[in-house]
Parts: structure tokens; sequence; C-alpha cells
């Protein structure tokens, strides 16, 4: 039996289970979708058994994106069983946005720092310092 890495793949010239394609065709859908302006916005989540390629997947996405100009800064990478054990798994994955998008980020960007707040406030998760 041959012995398989469970470390990420970096680059598409380690593409051993033939995603490329697949994270190619669901790039040029969220690019799609930004440039039509999709007000209902677009969520997507990478689901797969521990081990399967879910993280090797989005690597392959940025890569891509990267490819054709675009940057991967908008990625919230959340590894949900990190957080297994949380009494609400959207408190860390709130935390982990934040994280990514610093305060004065979201403030500049207006109606989302206030859709942000919102939620996060609403949930009673987040501190209050955070405003």
């Amino acid at each position: 039996m041959p012995f398989i890495h469970e470390i990420p793949i970096k680059h598409p010239d380690d593409d051993c289970m033939n995603h490329k394609e697949h994270a190619e065709n669901l790039v040029r859908i969220l690019l799609q979708a930004i440039e039509d302006n999709d007000s209902e916005g677009l969520s997507i989540a990478i689901l797969g058994d521990w081990g399967s390629g879910k993280s090797g997947f989005m690597n392959l996405m940025k890569c891509h994106l990267k490819e054709k100009g675009h940057s991967p800064s908008s990625f919230v990478d959340f590894d949900a069983w990190k957080h297994e054990q949380a009494e609400n798994i959207i408190t860390p994955l709130l935390k982990d946005f934040r994280d990514r998008f610093p305060i004065d980020s979201l403030k500049a960007q207006g109606k989302l720092w206030g859709e942000f707040t919102a939620q996060a406030f609403a949930i009673g998760r987040m501190p209050d310092n955070t405003r």
C-alpha cells in the first residue's frame, strides 16, 4: 500500500489528486459572481473526510487566483476541527473573520462593518471593545 502524505499541497505541480481543474472552475465561478456584483452574497464550504485534500484544494484555488492577478486575501481559512469543543462554533469563526479583516479595514468598508458587528453582537459572543 503506498504512503500518502497528510501535508496539504502548496502548488499545482504537486496535485496528485487531480483537483486543479475543479479548483480553477470554482475560482472562475467566484470571480464571475464578483464581476456580476451579486448582492445576494456567496458562501462556499469545502467538505470532505480528514485527509481528503480540502486544504490542498484551497491552496490550489489561492494559486489560481494569483495566476489570474487576484489576491487571495479575502479567504478566511477556518478549521472547525480545532474548535470542535467550542460551546458555539460561530464564536471562533467570527474571531477568525475579525482577525483576518482588522477592525479598521472593516470600518473602511462601511456597510460591511455594520453588518459584521450587527451579526456578531446579536450572537452576544464578541466583546464590546471591538466597536
